[in-house]
């Protein structure tokens, strides 16, 4: 008893923590309870981003849905269409690949003058991390300052990015969620140093998370952006629970 006692003066100490939302072009500053009070009213929602992995597009449908997601940033509408890549380091130099076919490659550079996006998602597979100054110099060459979102399953990768380029967003890889989700079990979500900027859910087949909601709580509390992971460009449905809280999804083969 004496040990929840603790538990929950602590929980309490970290609700009393203020967090300023990052000024960053990605990201859009809102006033989270009204957000949360207008979705609760509606089962559809207009859901802000969607990532989708190129590997999950021919290349025809590539360029379609960039030149879609161009006209969508220069509306009015605020609303972010990007494509996410797996890169990896062979030969001296950052290549692109199809996870579903690691053998077919690509030189970054070639790829990115190719496919011409204003936004970029990169998912990094990596285990060195001398070859990442390369990767962050070839990007930010190319054009990409800050509209960048980093994907990786190395906590380490995404430390010596995060050093190396402070402004790109990073999003928790498995070990952080798992890490958060520990947290949470004993009320110190709040006072948790979440080293990342974007999380990524599952949902049930009832439409729930795979996440507690007081971790989901305490992610919006810190401007933390949730979105939702889907298999299917074809499947954008959710259900109103994760309307409150998701704002887009995160397409993976």
């Amino acid at each position: 008893m004496a040990i929840l006692c603790v538990l929950v003066a602590l929980h309490m100490l970290g609700m009393q923590t203020e967090f300023k939302a990052m000024d960053h072009p990605l990201l859009l500053s809102h006033n989270t309870k009204s957000l949360h009070e207008q979705r609760s009213r509606y089962k559809s929602v207009h859901l802000t981003y969607q990532i989708v992995d190129a590997s999950l597009m021919e290349p025809k449908e590539l360029v379609k849905f960039l030149d879609q997601a161009s006209v969508i940033k220069q509306g009015e509408g605020k609303s972010f269409r990007m494509p996410k890549i797996s890169v990896k380091y062979v030969n001296d130099e950052w290549v692109t690949f199809n996870p579903l076919s690691p053998s077919q490659t690509a030189p970054l550079e070639k790829f990115l003058k190719i496919f011409k996006t204003a936004d970029l998602a990169i998912d990094v597979h990596a285990s060195l991390l001398d070859p990442l100054k390369k990767l962050v110099a070839n990007i930010k060459d190319l054009g990409f300052n800050e509209n960048v979102i980093v994907f990786a399953d190395r906590t380490k990768v995404l430390h010596r990015l995060r050093e190396l380029s402070p402004r790109w967003l990073y999003v928790a890889n498995e070990s952080q969620r798992m890490r958060a989700k520990i947290m949470s079990s004993l009320l110190l979500e709040t006072l948790a140093d979440f080293e990342f900027d974007i999380v990524t859910v599952d949902a049930n087949e009832k439409g729930y998370p795979n996440l507690p909601w007081r971790l989901l709580a305490e992610f919006h509390r810190r401007h933390k952006l949730v979105l939702l992971n889907r298999k299917s460009l074809n499947d954008q449905s959710i259900s109103p629970h994760l309307g409150r809280v998701v704002e887009g999804y995160v397409f993976n083969p």
